[in-house]
């Protein structure tokens, strides 16, 4: 049996690259073995500023100031991936489809939180593909189940303000009140196959309408209603 010490330098060479060259080809089998799951990068328009108004900037989403508390706060559902920095108040949202049967992207927030004198909620809403999705819902535990309304994007790759009222939620399981709120979920319900990137930002507590803001809309209403009964083809007498 030949040792190191008897090979000839030439062999000794030869014997030293077969080496190498089987370890790197050992590596590189290891890496391709390796699956990497990577958040989908997507370019978003800035996040507007918060609401001007009688809007409420709850103090838990106030405190959404860098990646560290974004990273605290947010636990993404299964087979989702984590809820990422923008900028103070605004929380980008990655979703990849490709990889999973999941029928949602969905993340919680740890959101203790007293709504009992909001009307409603409000936030700002983008999404970069709103093709890969059947709906949206924006959820608030309370006791043992949840506030559920939906909420509906309608163009892509631009900021939207959502408003939702108080009666627009429907209970599932053994809710508490709204004052008892310790949660908050956002669900993006599945359609597609791809990856696209969706973001939230500006969470409040929507304030009480002014009585000039109420009649603005009443006569606004009013005007949509004439406009649409005067549309309407007249029936032969």
């Amino acid at each position: 049996m030949k040792t190191s010490q008897n090979l000839k330098p030439g062999a000794l060479l030869r014997k030293g690259v077969c080496v190498l060259g089987a370890a790197l080809v050992a590596g590189a089998v290891c890496a391709a073995n390796v699956v990497t799951h990577e958040a989908p990068r997507f370019s978003l328009p800035e996040p507007p500023p918060p609401v001007a108004g009688g809007a409420r900037l709850l103090p838990d989403w106030a405190a959404l100031t860098n990646a560290a508390a974004v990273a605290d706060a947010f636990t993404p559902g299964e087979s989702t991936l984590p809820a990422e920095f923008i900028a103070p108040g605004a929380v980008r949202l990655p979703v990849d489809f490709t990889a999973t049967k999941a029928e949602r992207a969905s993340w919680d927030l740890k959101f203790p939180c007293d709504l009992r004198s909001a009307p409603g909620i409000e936030f700002d809403f983008v999404c970069d593909d709103l093709s890969q999705f059947t709906s949206f819902c924006c959820y608030f535990k309370s006791g043992k189940g949840w506030y559920k309304a939906t909420f509906a994007p309608d163009e892509d790759g631009v900021w939207r303000h959502v408003r939702i009222p108080k009666s627009r939620f429907r209970k599932e399981g053994e809710v508490g009140g709204w004052d008892r709120v310790t949660a908050m979920r956002i669900s993006c319900w599945r359609a597609g196959t791809n990856r696209t990137v969706c973001a939230i930002a500006n969470v409040a507590a929507s304030g009480r309408e002014s009585t000039s803001e109420r009649e603005r809309m009443r006569k606004e209403r009013r005007t949509v209603l004439l406009d649409w009964l005067a549309d309407r083809p007249s029936k032969a007498g």
